[in-house]
């Protein structure tokens, strides 16, 4: 196990941060360590731990520039964060045990639900999205469970991982490193002994990581049970479609609770004031830290967590435009210049003014702009939408690069991005659009994460709500510019990306996105990006939708229903009705080969008509054909032999018309014929040329015809 644990050494890795890192392993003599080989074996083997290991090193860090350090002048919790320094000795252990305990007992599925703050904005923003779509009630709380840990004494753990099933050994090993030690305070005047102190879950433990997600791994799983959860539904999985329900999130120390009703949210809060309050463990909670964000037609009162006496207190309630800004990005449904740029673009402005005069050079002002001020901003307008700044911050760049470098005003803006003959600069808005499209990429590619299965739930409903054919990716089509949601300016931009990007997708098609003929033909392969989004913008405004161009062609597939009567079959308007005009005349049809003969009208008298009278002149021909027909039928796939095999999918039911020349044996010249055919069963047997399946035939030669 030791073994394994060296070929897992990562560099440049602080000891403090969960691990052991491969430099102070390799630095240390080697009978350093193979006496620590040693004592960890002999440690593993017997459970005793002699007492020097348990022994902490805390430095107190400010939490914030006004923490005083005096008892009682700084209000709510201790304004000092302990950080705890531990020895290559404890780290080793700890990832040892970690290595033994993990395969034993696994974390929730929840435990890592989001992956990245990335993910979290994500599956925050589809979830309010969603919830707007679908007209249904959303409850989130936020809330900050780290100061939680610091107050659970110890008992509490070893009891869960006697419920949980932990091995004797390893459950005495990780029990006495929350028990009380020795504990050395770094102050002003050196180290401090501050005698033997027993802290909590969080402070000071070499093994808190892997404590604290096991505690909350039992609190995902009580949330995970409560009521009124979000029941995430696509057809994207391998088995078919199935539920994933979501009720509890965690990202690092922040839980995220969700439910569809206000009842459900208060279940949340009552199971997490069990699990961090003082109800259960004596654990202390700062309510400040905590927000209620919902949507519902009706005014609810705000929920109650305990604060940090375990008194119930009302949390904060933010808007769903505002969002959780607690994270620093954009979980909001709003434009959120005021509350996510502006802070950032006066910053950028103030030291592009104090970076001007300073004559910088060229390769000075690269490292600048691409590795300072580009990732400084790169945080929110990958995912939100303060993209649409971007623009003006690659012009506040240039400027700054003329007024650097001393360049003319006309000078290229090609220049500027050039990496061989120019600057080399980052385009800002280019690069945002890439990244948003990989992060897009990145959690489609997740499967198993909750963003990813509520990321494809969205994209389903956008295609079933836009109406098309096959995966949203693989169509060109911007939406409507009144589609601001994530999807919809992410696709927008796929759709003007430059050059266009080949994605391939494997991809279920929902049931209600599938064409009710054989061989119908999408509608969408005929439009162009404009007539596209002008047919989105038409689906979305109605239940019935056009995808296929059998919606819109009679029962046999062979000429287009007029105009008057789509509007009456799809419930338009006259004003859609002109709208949808041009996607109708985008349909190929068949040109008659004679105009059509012109009917005259005549009304027969009762009297005998005068010899001068002339017929009437015959009707004017409407501007378009009632019914004109289509140039590829419906229904039907031509199939042309060519020397070698080839595959043709014939489904069950399907009609086959098979031309083949008789040959006589009285030399008569071969006679052209058809065969009639039908595919009535989907059993299949394999031979030679390939697969054979079951078709009945009806074969007739008419005497004085070729069928």
């Amino acid at each position: 196990m030791q073994a394994r644990c060296d070929r897992s050494l990562r560099t440049r890795v602080s000891p403090g941060f969960g691990g052991v890192s491969q430099e102070l392993w390799i630095a240390a003599p080697t009978c350093i360590r193979e006496q620590e080989r040693v004592i960890i074996n002999l440690i593993l083997r017997t459970g005793l731990v002699p007492p020097i290991l348990g022994r902490k090193q805390i430095i107190y860090l400010a939490k914030s520039d006004t923490a005083h350090g005096v008892v009682n002048l700084d209000p709510g919790l201790p304004p000092w964060r302990p950080i705890t320094v531990q020895s290559a000795l404890s780290s080793r252990i700890f990832t040892v045990i970690r290595d033994y305990i993990t395969p034993c007992i696994p974390n929730h599925e929840m435990q890592h639900g989001d992956r990245t703050v990335q993910d979290a904005a994500v599956l925050t923003t589809l979830l309010i999205e969603r919830a707007e779509r679908r007209q249904e009630e959303l409850f989130l709380i936020s809330k900050d469970c780290l100061k939680c840990f610091d107050r659970i004494p110890g008992w509490v753990m070893e009891y869960i991982y006697r419920k949980l099933g932990v091995p004797p050994l390893p459950r005495k090993l990780m029990a006495h490193f929350l028990g009380a030690s020795q504990i050395d305070i770094r102050t002003a005047f050196g180290w401090l002994d501050g005698g033997i102190r027993e802290f909590g879950l969080g402070q000071g433990s070499i093994l808190a990581v892997m404590h604290i997600g096991y505690y909350m791994g039992i609190l995902l799983r009580q949330q995970q049970s409560g009521i009124d959860p979000v029941h995430i539904v696509h057809s994207q999985h391998s088995q078919g479609t199935q539920t994933r329900t979501i009720s509890s999130l965690l990202f690092v120390d922040d839980a995220l609770y969700i439910s569809t009703s206000y009842a459900g949210i208060q279940d949340r809060a009552r199971i997490s004031n069990y699990f961090t309050g003082q109800s259960a463990s004596g654990g202390v909670f700062d309510a400040d830290k905590s927000f209620l964000l919902y949507l519902s037609p009706r005014a609810h009162p705000a929920i109650a967590l305990n604060d940090g006496l375990g008194i119930p207190q009302p949390i904060r309630v933010v808007a769903p435009s505002e969002g959780f800004r607690h994270l620093g990005i954009h979980q909001g449904t709003d434009n959120q210049w005021e509350e996510t740029t502006r802070a950032v673009w006066q910053r950028l402005n103030t030291q592009a003014d104090a970076v001007s005069p300073r004559g910088l050079g060229k390769k000075e002002l690269q490292y600048i702009v691409n590795s300072v001020w580009i990732p400084s901003v790169l945080y929110r307008t990958a995912i939100s939408d303060a993209i649409s700044i971007a623009p003006a911050l690659d012009t506040l760049f240039r400027k700054t690069a003329r007024r650097v470098l001393k360049l003319p005003h006309d000078h290229p803006t090609e220049w500027f991005y050039d990496p061989i003959d120019g600057l080399g600069l980052v385009h800002c808005e280019r690069f945002s659009h890439s990244q948003r499209l990989y992060h897009f990429l990145r959690i489609a590619n997740d499967s198993g994460s909750p963003t990813h299965d509520i990321l494809m739930e969205s994209l389903e409903a956008y295609q079933l709500d836009s109406g098309l054919t096959d995966h949203p990716l693989a169509f060109r089509t911007p939406p409507p510019v009144a589609d601001t949601t994530i999807l919809g300016t992410m696709l927008r931009d796929l759709a003007t990306f430059q050059p266009a990007l080949t994605i391939t997708t494997h991809w279920q098609q929902p049931a209600a996105s599938l064409p009710r003929r054989p061989n119908d033909r999408p509608i969408w392969a005929y439009l162009t990006p404009t007539l596209g989004t002008t047919l989105i913008s038409i689906n979305r405004l109605h239940t019935t939708k056009v995808r296929w161009v059998g919606d819109i062609t009679n029962d046999k597939g062979t000429m287009l229903l007029s105009l008057e009567s789509l509007r009456t079959k799809f419930g338009w308007s006259r004003h859609t009705l002109q709208r949808f005009a041009p996607i109708w005349d985008a349909i190929p049809t068949a040109v008659p080969p004679n105009p059509p003969p012109a009917l005259r009208q005549q009304t027969l008298p009762w009297a005998p008509r005068p010899a001068g009278q002339s017929l009437p002149l015959p009707l004017a021909p409407p501007l378009r054909s009632p019914l004109p027909y289509l140039a590829h039928p419906l229904g039907r796939t031509f199939f042309v032999p060519t020397p070698g095999y080839e595959t043709l999918h014939i489904p069950v039911h399907a009609m086959l018309v098979i031309p083949h020349h008789l040959t006589h044996q009285d030399e008569q010249p071969p006679t052209l014929s058809y065969r009639i055919g039908q595919r009535n069963s989907i059993q299949t047997r394999q031979s030679p040329a390939g697969t054979e399946i079951a078709v009945t035939f009806w074969h007739e030669l008419r005497k004085g015809s070729d069928i």
